[in-house]
């Protein structure tokens, strides 16, 4: 990009590159998974875990090219957590068949979400036959799967809320960032304090990103990745679920620690 306007700082790039080192020796631990068998939400884990890892470097890119690009990462950031919080949340039992389970309930939003496209579609106008097959498709496939699962086991009425997953993860302390960063996906009042100071005739606007402001996206992404990539890892067997050293953990996030402390200056 030729116009930038806040370049990245050097505290920035060099966390940017420790995160991106971070993946690095994510995804080799993955490669010592053993093979994935016939359980659904096995496969379905690392899959979203995909997802998390393209976001997660989309960050990276963003947070490299111009710190003005702050409330895209953020919506990123929220991302990466509820993707990663569901992934590590799936395959959480040492049971599987408690683990289809919960694929089971995340299979059912997607039969959902067609159900309710082909309504809309109908009410509008549209041609709904795309959406109604699919949606047939997929209840077919999960019914099926449902009547085969053992006794004693059931299917949940639907995905647990994300105070619920965090809570049996043991992670309840991130919620509150997850609360903050999602005012960027849904344009809440909050999300246009980077552009604004103060209220009525005392108002200011203008662009008030500062580098500290990216110490919760960036603190998001890492976070993420050290510790649901490392559930995943250690649900899945892989042989080094601990895929970064005591020091790295410890230093990474020390530097964010430090990031977030930096004063803001107002342009």
């Amino acid at each position: 990009m030729s116009n930038i306007l806040k370049p990245p700082t050097p505290e920035i790039l060099r966390i940017a590159d420790s995160v991106e080192r971070a993946i690095g020796r994510f995804l080799g631990a993955c490669d010592t998974i053993p093979p994935l068998g016939r359980y659904e939400s096995d496969w379905e884990a690392v899959l979203l875990f995909n997802l998390v890892i393209r976001d997660i470097e989309a960050i990276l890119t963003l947070a490299r090219t111009d710190l003005v690009l702050l409330p895209a990462a953020d919506v990123l950031a929220r991302a990466v957590f509820e993707i990663a919080l569901k992934a590590a949340w799936m395959i959480q039992p040492d049971d599987p068949f408690d683990r289809e389970v919960r694929w089971l309930a995340h299979l059912a939003e997607e039969e959902r979400l067609h159900k309710v496209v082909s309504e809309s579609v109908t009410k509008f106008g549209g041609d709904p036959a795309m959406f109604k097959q699919r949606h047939a498709e997929i209840k077919e496939f999960r019914t099926g799967v449902a009547r085969v699962l053992p006794a004693g086991y059931s299917e949940l009425p639907g995905n647990p809320g994300v105070e619920q997953m965090l809570e049996s993860l043991g992670q309840k302390q991130t919620y509150s960032l997850y609360r903050l960063l999602a005012q960027y996906v849904h344009g809440g009042h909050a999300s246009t304090r980077l552009y604004r100071r103060g209220y009525g005739s005392l108002k200011q606007g203008g662009e008030f990103i500062s580098p500290a402001d990216w110490q919760a996206p960036l603190h998001m992404a890492w976070k993420n990745l050290q510790v649901f990539g490392g559930s995943i890892l250690l649900s899945l067997k892989s042989r080094t679920p601990e895929f970064l050293t005591e020091e790295e953990i410890l230093r990474l996030d020390r530097e964010l620690d430090q990031l977030g402390g930096t004063k803001e200056t107002v342009h």
